[in-house]
């Protein structure tokens, strides 16, 4: 939600597998795949790839579809994501315009870094210096271990003055950490 509208864009996006497939009617499909989601969330826990579509998808089709269209249906649910999102022209002006030659921008997410680096190259968000995202790190925001990470990268920068600013939708996932350090 910092730079797009996420529900939108997922609902979009999960219609896009909907109309491809003919497994399910629309309500069994939203409840297949919900429940799908459940059953990975459960098994993972805490492990970033608990938001893999892929494995929702697998979950919900590995009984009467073979790999390929798995597979399929993740690329379409990622390809009809990226295309649909409502990107923020104006947040990203604004960040793109702060930026001068010697800021770094860092950019931490929960999500799977071969996805958000084709967001991110799609999108147009060549801002960012570092991504660093939870699946590298084996931890999700806000998870502590999440944000030694982190600051073992900004140390590495030995910078010795500087102003650090944090953006994000998410107050405990984003901005929490670093108010209590920075």
């Amino acid at each position: 939600n910092t730079f797009y509208n996420y529900q939108p864009t997922h609902e979009e996006a999960l219609n896009s597998v909907f109309n491809k497939q003919n497994q399910y009617d629309k309500k069994e499909f939203i409840k297949k795949y919900n429940a799908s989601k459940k059953i990975v969330h459960k098994r993972l826990g805490n492990n970033p790839s608990k938001h893999s579509k892929l494995l929702y998808f697998k979950e919900m089709y590995q009984n009467f579809l073979n790999f390929e269209e798995i597979l399929n249906y993740e690329y379409l649910y990622w390809e009809s994501f990226i295309n649909f999102a409502d990107i923020s022209d104006k947040d990203l002006k604004f960040l793109k315009d702060k930026k001068d030659k010697e800021d770094i921008f860092i950019l931490c997410t929960n999500q799977n870094t071969n996805i958000q680096l084709k967001k991110i190259n799609f999108w147009n968000l060549d801002m960012f210096d570092f991504v660093i995202t939870s699946e590298e790190v084996g931890y999700e925001k806000p998870n502590i271990e999440f944000y030694k990470y982190v600051t073992k990268i900004i140390k590495k920068l030995e910078i010795s003055d500087f102003n650090f600013f944090a953006v994000g939708d998410d107050y405990e996932n984003d901005i929490k950490f670093w108010i209590k350090n920075y």
